[in-house]
């Protein structure tokens, strides 16, 4: 049974995320909103170090991408349309 990328993609982020991913996906968003409080300073029009600053654009960068990704992570895969091993259309067959 084939299954779209993007029915695959929205049964999880609409399945349970286990406890660690969760706290995980916190733990983005708190490193996204310091990253977002060390860059806007310079936004509004002062002047800090051009490595706070970056250090500040990394931490956003890093912080959002975590976010999204823990987002991901399912309880149980086999509640997936397909299951855990089910192909997603258009993907190659394994080569054995």
């Amino acid at each position: 049974m084939n299954t779209s990328f993007f029915s695959q993609a929205y049964a999880r982020l609409n399945a349970s995320t286990p406890v660690f991913f969760k706290k995980l996906g916190n733990f983005g968003v708190a490193a996204a909103a310091g990253g977002g409080a060390l860059i806007t300073p310079e936004i509004a029009g002062a002047h800090f170090p051009t490595i706070i600053t970056k250090i500040g654009a990394h931490l956003l960068t890093a912080g959002a991408i975590v976010k999204a990704v823990s987002h991901f992570a399912v309880d149980d895969p086999s509640t997936l349309p397909g299951g855990i091993n089910a192909p997603v259309s258009g993907s190659q067959p394994p080569v054995a």
